[in-house]
């Protein structure tokens, strides 16, 4: 049922791009945003992640964990826009990114609890430069239908970890 739900939302937001007069190019930035995090590992395993350890927190961090992800996205992509390539703050950014793989494998394997406020900033900060990478490698000529994209499968993906956990049986 939910996935009936996502693809009819998908299609509807393709056929809306389609009569405001963007058309292929359109239908193909938000394609490929909507699959750059489902395809690009990085950015699968840290989305997983961050939704599994969010949780296993409960509570409100399942919620809060994932919006603070979602939220440092967009501010990492409008922090790229324009912006010619600089090595080493790139450079700089792919380390932070496998950092926020790192440690939320980390994390999920020892059970981390960072007060409540630093985990968010923490996982905001991932977004933001996830977000980052994403507008740096932007192929569309239209990079904000491409970002809706990537915000929307980032979306889908974080709530597919919360709702892993959820789905498994409780122990005892």
């Amino acid at each position: 049922m939910k996935r009936v739900a996502l693809m009819t939302a998908v299609l509807t937001m393709m056929s809306l791009l389609a009569s405001l007069g963007w058309g292929d190019r359109g239908r193909d930035a938000l394609a490929a945003g909507l699959l750059d995090p489902v395809l690009g590992l990085d950015h699968f395993m840290v989305l997983l992640g961050v939704g599994l350890w969010a949780s296993q927190w409960g509570g409100t961090a399942q919620w809060a964990l994932p919006a603070a992800y979602l939220l440092g996205t967009p501010l990492g992509f409008v922090l790229a826009a324009g912006q010619p390539p600089f090595p080493l703050i790139d450079a700089l950014v792919h380390v932070l990114i496998l950092g926020s793989l790192l440690l939320i494998a980390g994390a999920l394997v020892v059970p981390l609890r960072l007060p409540m406020r630093e985990a968010a900033g923490t996982v905001a900060m991932f977004g933001g430069c996830h977000g980052y990478v994403h507008r740096l490698e932007a192929v569309s000529d239209l990079p904000l239908l491409q970002g809706l994209g990537v915000m929307s499968a980032s979306a889908v993906l974080l709530v597919l970890g919360v709702g892993l956990v959820q789905a498994l049986p409780k122990p005892g």
